[in-house]
């Protein structure tokens, strides 16, 4: 029996994804993004890192595995989201991007980006929760990721005017210490088509966690709409939980409940366009390995967890003319 009350709703339409690792690995894709397509889902998240595309100053190369990838997406019906993010040891060492040089250098890397896949990508991300130290480096300051966002918005959009590109990405204890008003505050967020967020609750407890990852989503709509004017749709790029043994570690069971619970409640609120559950498949065969363990797969055999059912049953959340199974609060949850 589910922990949660369901009831019919008028559903919207919201992109629905996944985000994947070894983008590079085709081979590997070629095997699991069928899956993700058979299942009726309309989008992955995946990233080409600076420094792979970058080996010399101003000289751009792509590498065969990620446009295979893409190819691959694109013949299943898959929009594809893109990631440009980590650093470049061709600039500051490889660490995040702040000096004039490097964040120049980035932006002609995401133009070299937008130049080489044209119209076969059109959502990007810049950066990748740059309040974490991710990519091998130390978590970076609002202010040094604006500067980052204006010089990197108006390059995509010269060669794609109609691209989606979306800022943010960060992680709760950017919500938390006010990430995106202080964004607003510096105009960044006239440089964005959307916000991209990652608002993970799994070190909460499980029976409220989804709430309270939304109720984050609701006041930040609403702070920005009312003190600065700024309605923009927001993106869920990252959200999950994890099945290791140990601390934050849910059963599988608990996490398709938080997966059906969650893309229900964010399918409620049409600010919300899409969601992206990270991620496909664990990293690794280690139990005890919280980081290796949100996939909707197993590593060693690509078998189900039962939150792999529950996202193939999501379609009927999202689709034009069904009903959703938008879910009742919860009202033990105190936001």
């Amino acid at each position: 029996m589910s922990m949660f009350s369901v009831a019919a709703h008028p559903a919207q339409d919201m992109i629905v994804g996944v985000g994947i690792h070894r983008a590079a690995d085709s081979g590997f894709q070629g095997r699991t993004l069928p899956m993700v397509s058979n299942s009726g889902m309309g989008s992955i998240r995946m990233e080409i890192h600076w420094s792979d595309v970058e080996k010399s100053k101003g000289v751009y190369t792509f590498p065969a595995g990620p446009d295979r990838t893409v190819a691959l997406a694109r013949d299943l019906g898959l929009k594809v989201l893109l990631i440009l993010d980590y650093g470049n040891p061709l600039y500051g060492d490889g660490k995040k991007p702040v000096s004039r040089e490097a964040v120049e250098g980035y932006a002609r890397y995401a133009e070299a980006i937008a130049r080489h896949f044209g119209d076969r990508i059109r959502y990007y991300e810049i950066w990748n929760e740059w309040d974490n130290g991710l990519g091998g480096t130390e978590p970076g300051s609002v202010d040094d990721y604006a500067a980052l966002v204006k010089a990197t918005y108006p390059v995509i959009k010269k060669i794609r005017s109609d691209a989606v590109v979306l800022v943010g990405g960060v992680t709760e204890k950017g919500l938390n210490n006010g990430w995106y008003e202080r964004l607003a505050q510096l105009g960044a967020l006239r440089y964005a088509d959307g916000l991209s967020v990652h608002p993970y609750g799994y070190h909460e407890s499980p029976v409220c966690a989804p709430d309270h990852a939304v109720g984050w989503l609701d006041s930040l709509e609403s702070v920005l709409n009312s003190r600065y004017g700024i309605r923009l749709p927001v993106y869920i790029t990252e959200v999950g939980w994890p099945t290791n043994q140990g601390k934050f570690g849910v059963t599988e069971s608990v996490q398709a409940e938080m997966l059906t619970r969650f893309f229900a409640l964010a399918a409620d609120r049409p600010y919300i366009k899409g969601v992206w559950w990270y991620d496909l498949v664990d990293d690794a065969n280690n139990p005890l390995d919280k980081e290796a363990n949100f996939g909707l797969l197993h590593f060693s055999d690509l078998s189900a967890k039962p939150a792999w059912q529950a996202f193939a049953n999501l379609p009927s959340i999202r689709a034009p003319g069904h009903a959703s199974t938008a879910i009742r609060p919860n009202r033990g949850c105190v936001l």
